[in-house]
């Protein structure tokens, strides 16, 4: 072996995990440098974010419309809803992170108040923000509220399952747990969740109460008859019509978005024993998350990078992936650990669990 490999492997041996995540951040950074230099665009980085925002707002609402009047079938439009929803949640994620007008905040507060009543099933973006920040200083550890909430920490089982799939749901089944945790308060998490989130469950869950109970028994009993149904019965229909527009156009859509979006974080996140921000997160790109990415914009694939450089907007990531998904593996970011989440998303395998 030659004098200069020798010294390549011993200088690759002594490099610190400090030292491999720096690395990681230059590279991101360099990639940001690299973009927009080829797309000057990007430089108008809150024009863009507010161009994205309306833009998915004007589509949402165009695909709701085109159902509505009989133009296209609800399953595209629930996945074109899911999609610009998708889009929507990452530019609540930038403006957390002070990425848009960050010297006006009236412009960056509004695009807070047009985003909330899109994302109808998560609190308001203020106190989203006070949460995610403390995800960032203690991610993976017992204050991280927002990832704990969501089943990072938990056993597969239906507890697991149910906060993936809808933590406001499922904090009702875990309340004392919830409340050895420092950030939680259930008055603040509440008053963060009025009106929009109250309405938002309010309309999903009459609906799904009407749908698969109330109908259904209404027209076992021959309530539904036109010739003999009662006032209560038809007012009963009527709801039931009118609630199936915003559930199809909105709930369904927001439900699925956060679905995608939750399995991916919940899984990917790690708890209590890895070893340094090398470890926080791992990457899921594996085809069986496709789809759960393709209704993210692409989180499974591009978080581990918001790990090392938080102020990056999300259109970026997704540009430098590329470049620095390569650089994440080489300086051991784990990708596609599949028994992370069977292992209560400890890092080792040999941790016990809790």
């Amino acid at each position: 072996m030659s004098a200069t490999v020798k010294e390549n492997a011993a200088a690759k041996a002594e490099k610190t995990d400090g030292m491999r995540a720096a690395e990681i951040t230059l590279a991101i950074k360099e990639a940001d440098n690299k973009w927009r230099q080829r797309l000057p665009i990007l430089y108008y980085q809150s024009a863009l974010g507010m161009f994205f925002l309306v833009a998915s707002i004007a589509i949402f609402f165009a695909a709701g419309n085109a159902w509505l009047k009989g133009y296209l079938h609800w399953i595209p439009m629930v996945g074109i809803n899911a999609f610009c929803l998708a889009v929507i949640r990452e530019i609540e994620h930038d403006c957390v992170h002070d990425l848009y007008f960050p010297k006006n905040k009236n412009v960056q507060d509004l695009m807070m108040w047009a985003v909330w009543p899109m994302l109808g099933n998560v609190p308001h973006p203020w106190y989203r923000r006070e949460l995610h920040m403390v995800h960032h200083r203690n991610s993976g550890r017992k204050k991280d509220l927002e990832e704990r909430m969501i089943g990072m920490g938990l056993p597969l089982g239906f507890k697991r399952i149910l906060a993936m799939l809808d933590a406001p749901i499922g904090i009702q089944f875990r309340r004392d747990e919830l409340k050895t945790i420092p950030f939680y308060n259930k008055r603040d998490l509440n008053a963060a969740s009025i009106p929009v989130t109250k309405v938002w469950y309010l309309i999903a869950l009459s609906y799904l109460l009407l749908k698969f109970i109330c109908v259904p028994a209404a027209g076992f009993l021959g309530w539904t008859d036109p010739e003999t149904m009662g006032p209560m019965t038809a007012n009963m229909l009527k709801l039931y019509a009118a609630l199936a527009k915003p559930f199809t156009i909105w709930i369904l859509p927001g439900w699925f978005q956060t679905w995608s979006r939750q399995i991916l974080s919940s899984w990917m996140h790690y708890y209590l024993d890895y070893g340094s921000k090398l470890h926080e997160v791992q990457v899921l790109n594996d085809w069986c998350f496709g789809v759960f990415n393709f209704f993210s914009c692409n989180f499974g694939n591009t978080h581990v990078i918001h790990h090392f450089n938080e102020k990056q907007t999300f259109y970026l990531r997704e540009l430098v992936k590329n470049d620095i998904l390569p650089v994440c593996k080489k300086h051991g970011v784990r990708f596609n650990d599949y028994g992370a989440i069977l292992r209560c998303n400890h890092f080792h395998e040999d941790t016990k669990m809790e």
